[in-house]
């Protein structure tokens, strides 16, 4: 079979089993199930992966790959792409908060249901931190914004930025636990909390030096 006809129908597989899962948990799903749907015979399926537990990974990452490129777009349209006018790093800081938080919850929500299939959990989770995924996409964003303000000297020059972008990324990730977990949150009140963090970190930022 030709290359790029394997590598259409490996998709189509994928998308097929991503499909399914807008109402079936993953360890609900079976082969047959997968393969009806992409009206293709069971044994199709094992051409292009070496299990169901594979494809069932490969359209999870599918999902978060969708989310993560929302999230991306989030930010570019935070930053003022496009209009000419670059945001003020406060009002950048806050919206990217929030997305990643958005992002963050929704990542969590995928993994929920692979709560009972601690393979497909593991899996799943070292193919959303890996390429072209990663972490590396989160933070460089960023990491980019902080060391331009910096090296524009709107920063101090002693700003820990490594600080910085940690303390982001973990209270917009216990903003987003707490999104996933408490059903009846507050939201309102608990962007604002992010909010009051988020200018926690800008005024620790903008600080003069420890000791100083």
């Amino acid at each position: 079979m030709p290359r790029t006809r394997s590598a259409g129908l490996r998709d189509h597989l994928i998308a097929a089993a991503d499909d399914l899962l807008d109402d079936a948990t993953p360890g609900s799903l079976t082969t047959r199930q997968i393969a009806r749907h992409a009206a293709v015979s069971d044994g199709v399926l094992y051409n292009h992966f070496g299990d169901k537990d594979e494809l069932l990974v490969a359209a999870l990452v599918r999902r978060y790959g969708r989310l993560l490129e929302a999230f991306e777009a989030r930010v570019a349209h935070a930053a003022g792409q496009g209009t000419g006018t670059e945001a003020p790093l406060g009002l950048w800081l806050q919206a990217f908060a929030l997305a990643l938080r958005d992002l963050n919850a929704a990542a969590l929500h995928l993994a929920a249901g692979l709560l009972a299939e601690p393979r497909l959990l593991q899996a799943f989770w070292t193919a959303i931190h890996a390429a072209p995924l990663g972490l590396d996409r989160l933070t460089r964003p960023l990491a980019d914004r902080l060391r331009g303000e910096r090296d524009a000297g709107r920063l101090p020059q002693h700003a820990d930025l490594t600080a910085a972008v940690n303390l982001v990324f973990g209270a917009a990730g216990m903003s987003a636990i707490t999104l996933r977990v408490n059903g009846h949150v507050d939201q309102g009140a608990l962007d604002r909390q992010l909010a009051a963090s988020i200018d926690l970190v800008l005024a620790g930022l903008t600080a003069g030096p420890a000791g100083g």
